[in-house]
Parts: C-alpha cells; structure tokens; sequence
C-alpha cells in the first residue's frame, strides 16, 4: 500500500511539474492528472487506515511488554518520508 501511493505520489508530481500545456488562458493540466490526484488520494487514505489499524491494535500493546521495538520504531519511522512528501508535492 505504501509503495501504490508513492507511485500514485510521483505520478501526479510528475504530471504536475512536466505535463502542463499551453491553453487558451495559460498553461493547463493534462487530463489524466486529475484522476491521478484521486487515485493518489484513495492510496493514501487506505494505506493511512491500514497503518492506524496496525498502531493501534500492536504497537502500543507491543511497547507495553518490550516486545517489537525494532519492528514498531521501524513501521513508524518508514511512514515519515511519506508524510513530508506529501506536504511537499502538495506546495
């Protein structure tokens, strides 16, 4: 899930910043790269979802009892760069 909205994520970049054309007020988008921003939405929305189910139902029960830490540090540490992306394809 999170490798489908990271590609989703670059696509619509990759849409935005190298796919604008020349119209008659300006440039203008493409047509795929709005459908492009709701699939890239959906993925990331599930793949939210999936990890919140994950946090909530093993990592705090996990931490509890010393158990995962590794594990629990690196599924949460893997999430960040996906946050800061975002906010950085989205400026």
């Amino acid at each position: 899930m999170l490798s489908l909205s990271f590609v989703s994520g670059c696509t619509v970049w990759l849409l935005k910043t190298f796919a604008m054309q020349e119209g008659d007020f300006g440039t203008e988008s493409r047509f795929l790269q709005y459908p492009s921003l709701q699939f890239h939405g959906l993925a990331a929305f599930l793949m939210l979802m999936n990890l919140g189910a994950i946090f909530t139902s093993q990592f705090l029960k996990n931490w509890l009892y010393q158990r995962g830490k590794v594990t629990g540090a690196t599924l949460n540490a893997a999430s960040y760069p996906h946050f800061i992306y975002s906010f950085l394809i989205i400026g």
